[in-house]
């Protein structure tokens, strides 16, 4: 089976978790607002040391952004139409934005779990071989579709 095959079969629990992890990094500072301090990372570079410290609110930036991504690429890829009964069908051009959803939202988690941490003084950095595993996945299907037909 290629890889749109796959895309289609698993469409559903690829939808579920697309959701989930659209929804964990506002959970997950949820569930830490009141420990947080008055200021919090608000930037961290690729070697994952914090670059820039914001004010608390500031730390809502990247759940807003999970949400909003999850909303571009759920439009793009048609996931709403489909959840909804519409198409049926997923053009396979379409796959790779399916399947980037799912890195995109573990790395907003992750930055996120990262963000209350070092805000919290309970670590210094964000691991940045997690954040490059995950910058990989988010990029692999888009890179590796032409070899998976």
């Amino acid at each position: 089976m290629d890889l749109h095959g796959w895309v289609a079969v698993l469409r559903l629990p690829i939808e579920i978790s697309a959701v989930c992890l659209a929804v964990m990094p506002s959970l997950l500072l949820l569930r830490a607002w009141s420990s947080l301090p008055d200021e919090v990372p608000v930037h961290f570079g690729m070697s994952g040391h914090p670059e820039r410290v914001g004010p608390r609110w500031q730390a809502w930036i990247i759940p807003l952004v999970a949400l909003i991504v999850y909303g571009a690429f759920s439009q793009a890829s048609g996931a709403w139409h489909w959840m909804l009964g519409g198409q049926t069908e997923l053009p396979s051009a379409l796959d790779a934005v399916v399947l980037m959803r799912l890195p995109t939202g573990l790395l907003m988690s992750y930055i996120t779990w990262g963000t209350i941490h070092v805000a919290r003084k309970e670590a210094e950095t964000l691991n940045p071989q997690i954040l490059w595993i995950l910058i990989s996945l988010i990029l692999g299907p888009v890179i590796l579709k032409p070899f998976l037909r």
